[in-house]
């Protein structure tokens, strides 16, 4: 599965620059793409045919449902939103750009080679909810197919943070 992610990675950044989805940069395209191109690894069936016609398929439709969402305006709130939290140090500074992105927690797997120790914290750290939050959004689901869009939104910044902790006490 791995392997089919990290082989296929310029196909989904290819498929991602076709497109463009109000409200966000081409890097946030980039993110989706890489984000349903783990969910096609995740599924594929190699008896069911080729990985990369797959896969295509997979993320094409992801980011067609991601412009869908962004042209409905049902997301406008949670992408005009920055979230901001006080360092050690006293400064304010921004939590996206303190918290990794999914692409960048895989980066991390990758450079570890062990898969394993993060699922192990993802299932030691979080809790049911957080747990079906961080799966759910990694498989295409929108917010309010998870609940709540405030309760999502901190319900996986909570997850990032524990994350991140677990991910950074490994290292």
């Amino acid at each position: 599965m791995q392997q089919l992610w990290t082989k296929n990675r310029r196909l989904a950044i290819l498929i991602a620059r076709d497109f463009y989805i109000p409200g966000s940069e081409s890097a946030d395209v980039e993110q989706e793409a890489m984000i349903a191109l783990w969910v096609a690894a995740r599924a594929y069936d190699p008896e069911q045919g080729g990985f990369r016609s797959f896969a295509s398929l997979v993320i094409k439709r992801h980011l067609y449902s991601c412009v869908k969402i962004a042209n409905s305006g049902k997301a406008s709130t949670l992408t005009r939103s920055v979230r901001t939290s006080i360092s050690t140090d006293g400064s304010v500074e921004e939590i996206l750009v303190s918290l990794p992105h999914l692409h960048q927690v895989v980066d991390v797997i990758e450079r570890k080679e062990d898969l394993q120790a993060v699922i192990a914290a993802i299932e030691s750290e979080l809790n049911d909810y957080e747990r079906a939050c961080v799966i759910g959004v990694a498989s295409g689901k929108t917010y309010l197919e998870l609940g709540s869009p405030k309760k999502v939104d901190n319900t996986l910044f909570r997850a990032r943070r524990k994350l991140r902790r677990a991910i950074d006490e490994d290292q």
